[in-house]
């Protein structure tokens, strides 16, 4: 709503219809969510304490020094090529908030399990990998559903031999993770993030 209504964006245009608000009711509305946005009875909104959620993974051939694999792919939601005979690492980003708001650093997150499966919902015949837990200092900004201003980075990783797998079967990815608030698992993603499986798949070339 702020961004809106103080857009300088010409082609974005400023809300509402034909810019009515005078600039002192902007600035009202500007200092009200500054002073915690609260309601009529001076209450601050509480915040969800939502589960963690992930900003993607990136892959490299062997380790961080070697290529970059994870945007070899036709398309977003296609899986990654990665080659044979060789290992892979692969770098996964989560991001938590606690009940105020506050960024938790992901080395806070438990139980920390990866499953590796040709069963896109994890069913049957999976592998089970134990995520190591360390930064790889690769920036991400978080998109504006997060904070923009918090700089995090991929914490969770773990490493593949390629010749376990079969060449030319697609390989899904499941992360399975916990914060402090929650006493159940936070799957990632689960069944209902179609769209989101395809992303977590790799294929060997």
């Amino acid at each position: 709503m702020h961004e809106r209504i103080t857009t300088e964006d010409e082609i974005l245009g400023r809300m509402p219809l034909y810019d009515t608000l005078y600039p002192e009711e902007r600035e009202k509305i500007t200092q009200w969510i500054l002073n915690g946005a609260p309601d009529v009875f001076n209450q601050s909104p509480s915040l969800a304490d939502y589960q963690p959620v992930t900003y993607g993974f990136i892959a490299y051939e062997n380790d961080t020094n070697g290529m970059r694999l994870d945007t070899i792919r036709a398309d977003f939601f296609s899986p990654v090529q990665v080659p044979a005979n060789s290992n892979v690492e692969f770098w996964f980003g989560f991001y938590d908030t606690d009940e105020n708001g506050v960024y938790q650093m992901p080395s806070s997150l438990q139980e920390n399990i990866i499953r590796v499966s040709q069963d896109m919902f994890m069913n049957t015949g999976y592998t089970a990998y134990t995520f190591e837990l360390e930064p790889n200092f690769e920036p991400f900004y978080g998109p504006t559903y997060y904070d923009p201003l918090v700089e995090v980075t991929y914490w969770h990783h773990f490493t593949i031999d390629t010749d376990d797998f079969e060449p030319g079967k697609v390989y899904f990815m499941r992360a399975y993770i916990q914060d402090n608030a929650h006493d159940f698992l936070t799957e990632i993603p689960d069944d209902s993030q179609l769209y989101i499986m395809g992303y977590f798949s790799f294929v060997v070339e």
